[in-house]
């Protein structure tokens, strides 16, 4: 129901607390790492910032997180508003359902960050989390624990577990979601579709609010669009880092070079076909993301 918003990458870039690369492609690879967190870096700080803590995790929510929220989920407070007014329902109105937006938003994007830094607290490296208005970032401190000070490493399955651990946590939270409202008898917005022969929802029915309907839509929407969309191997994305460690893996290297073709060739692609099939503005950001690796490339040189 109403305009599905676009959203950033809501994920940590270059994950690189102790990452130690071949002494001689070292000076290479960080002027690579240095260009991802330039395209992805943490905002300055901001008196109008909120700061908390949660599961001593240290989180800081710029300002301009909230703006882009207002700007994503603007289109979508008025969809469901004007949906349930001409239907005769009840409906909170244009403003609280912004707010709904934003508060789905700000939950599962947090719940996808705590996933990377909770894989990261596992490997013993502490870590903060900033959400922005480029989505969200797990950004490594220091080593907190022996066995992280003695690694002073972190390789290509370790990479690949802290990657996809924020992804995860986003689709786990979404099924959450999705099963309570199915518990309660509420349609699961855009899996109902998908689940459709499965008996789960018979005799399912919307909520009579569009508040409720808003929540239980967005929540489900973004943990799972969201999470896949992030889980493509384009780096910065989390695909793209899960992409280069099951590279790294196979060829016995940091698998950088070849991640970095493949985001180029997958973003123009998906991205080519998007603007072809009417989804400009994620096409987009797809050629932007995929083709934000080509200095990488540059830098990096031929290694076949």
């Amino acid at each position: 129901m109403g305009c599905r918003p676009v959203p950033g990458s809501a994920f940590c870039p270059f994950d690189v607390p102790g990452f130690r690369p071949n002494p001689n492609q070292s000076s290479k690879l960080e002027s690579s790492i240095e260009s991802c967190l330039m395209f992805l870096q943490s905002p300055d700080a901001s008196p109008y910032d909120l700061h908390f803590s949660i599961f001593g995790f240290q989180v800081r929510v710029a300002w301009t997180f909230w703006l882009i929220a207002a700007v994503l989920g603007y289109s979508n407070a008025q969809s469901f508003d004007r949906f349930y007014a001409q239907a005769g329902l009840a409906t909170p109105g244009v403003a609280i359902l912004l707010l709904i937006w934003a508060a789905a938003m700000f939950v599962s994007i947090l719940i996808h960050e705590l996933g990377h830094t909770f894989a990261f607290r596992f490997y013993g490296i502490d870590s903060q989390i900033v959400l922005y208005h480029f989505g969200g970032l797990a950004i490594p401190n220091s080593f907190t624990s022996w066995r992280g000070a003695r690694n002073r490493r972190i390789d290509a399955l370790e990479q690949l577990v802290i990657s996809a651990a924020g992804p995860v946590a986003q689709l786990v939270l979404g099924v959450i979601v999705a099963a309570i409202a199915i518990g309660i008898g509420y349609s699961p917005g855009d899996l109902t579709p998908w689940l459709a022969g499965t008996g789960l929802t018979d005799d399912l029915m919307a909520p009579a609010n569009a508040g409720v309907a808003a929540a239980i839509e967005n929540m489900i929407y973004i943990n799972f669009a969201w999470a896949i969309l992030n889980l493509l191997p384009i780096l910065p994305m989390d695909g793209g880092r899960i992409a280069q460690s099951l590279i790294a893996i196979v060829r016995k290297n940091d698998g950088l070079y070849e991640a970095s073709v493949l985001s180029i060739v997958v973003g123009a692609l998906l991205g080519a076909w998007l603007l072809k099939t009417g989804s400009g503005s994620l096409g987009i950001m797809l050629l932007i993301l995929g083709f934000s690796n080509v200095e990488t490339i540059q830098r990096y040189g031929n290694r076949w």
